[in-house]
């Protein structure tokens, strides 16, 4: 058997934190590499495990009031919609993907956590920092 890495979220003080656990895995048998070719632009060839185009990244806009970004399985992007929810403020949600992140990072200056929250186009950070900015 081979380590591998596995990586899940932690959260905790308001954020989630990505962390690789090695994992035990079958070694797989080697199958022969072919070439791929990409016949439309944004689309994950057919041949991949998880076919279909591949999600759009919107960057956070100045009209809207905020915007978070977020993962299904983060409780503190969950908290942050509820909170939004509560007091009545319109926001604008994306759910990340990997590759979200990577583009993010220069507008984040490399903020590696969930959620990520912007107001009126601005990073701000994650939960905690929703919550000093809304009371």
């Amino acid at each position: 058997m081979n380590n591998q890495l596995q990586y899940t979220y932690e959260c905790r003080d308001g954020a989630c934190y990505l962390v690789e656990k090695p994992m035990e895995v079958e070694p797989m048998p080697m199958m022969p590499i072919t070439p791929i070719t990409v016949d439309e632009p944004n689309r994950v060839p057919a041949s991949c495990p998880m076919p279909g185009p591949v999600p759009e990244l919107h960057l956070p806009q100045e009209s809207d009031e905020w915007t978070i970004y977020g993962t299904d399985y983060c409780g503190y992007c969950t908290k942050a919609k509820q909170h939004l929810d509560s007091l009545g403020l319109p926001y604008v949600y994306h759910t990340l993907t990997p590759g979200h992140r990577e583009n993010l990072k220069t507008i984040t200056k490399n903020y590696k956590y969930v959620p990520m929250i912007f107001n009126r186009g601005k990073f701000i950070g994650g939960f905690t920092s929703l919550r000093k900015s809304t009371t």
